[in-house]
């Protein structure tokens, strides 16, 4: 069965918890984690202790996904890749090539092939990502802090956030557009720029500048008096 665990010790906190295995157990015990892994339930109809799904990062986030050149700005996937011969059209140089592209390469299913009985999982972005990208902020500042801070007192945790809460329930303590990101994160429906050649990939949200913070004006300077003189001046 594959399982899926993200960062334990990752610096940016945000990124604790981003990938997942989740678990139904008759009870919490080292034997039965083991048994859920090796014999999963939903698999062989035991039911007892089995994975009920996985949380995934898209793989697109991945700094290497899709093949370029950064110096260049040139990002293409596997296929594009295949009509420009693997060279650079900028740098007339062989391109970095991207996770995806061996993927191609090695596949010996057809694109969208699922295996029966194969575990669900969910696609997700982390919630202090979501809400920097639709107020386009930074994941540290105070506009995403004090967003985040009132969803946690809502949902208690970012799964559940991520996971259950509905847009209603959300939109009663943050903005609209915001609400909305969620539930479209939860339905894979929040487009990933892909990353390349050392570039993270980035979520791309939709009418993101109508969400963004009021800038403050800056205090009107009050010009100084003029220096009064001095007596060796007169």
């Amino acid at each position: 069965n594959l399982v899926s665990f993200s960062d334990s010790h990752s610096f940016w906190p945000y990124r604790l918890g981003r990938e997942a295995t989740i678990f139904e157990l008759e009870k919490l015990t080292y034997q039965n984690i083991l048994q859920a892994i090796r014999d999963n339930g939903l698999e062989h109809g035991f039911g007892k202790n089995r994975i009920i799904q996985t949380i995934e990062t898209d793989p697109a986030y991945g700094k290497y996904h899709f093949d370029g050149h950064r110096s260049c700005n040139i990002v293409f996937s596997p296929e594009e890749t295949g009509k420009h011969d693997r060279i650079c059209p900028v740098c007339r140089k062989q391109l970095t090539l991207g996770v995806a592209y061996r993927v191609e390469q090695l596949a010996d299913r057809p694109l969208g092939f699922v295996k029966k009985n194969a575990i669900p999982f969910k696609s997700l972005i982390p919630l202090q990502e979501i809400i920097a990208g639709v107020y386009q902020t930074s994941v540290g500042s105070k506009t995403t802090q004090e967003n985040y801070d009132k969803l946690i007192q809502l949902g208690g945790s970012e799964n559940n956030i991520l996971l259950s809460l509905s847009g209603t329930e959300l939109a009663k303590v943050v903005h609209p557009k915001l609400a909305e990101a969620i539930i479209k994160s939860r339905n894979r429906q929040v487009e990933i720029k892909p990353g390349y050649d050392g570039v993270y990939g980035k979520p791309i949200f939709e009418n993101a500048d109508q969400t963004k913070e009021p800038q403050k004006k800056e205090a009107t300077s009050i010009p100084l008096k003029k220096k009064q003189k001095s007596l060796t001046e007169f």
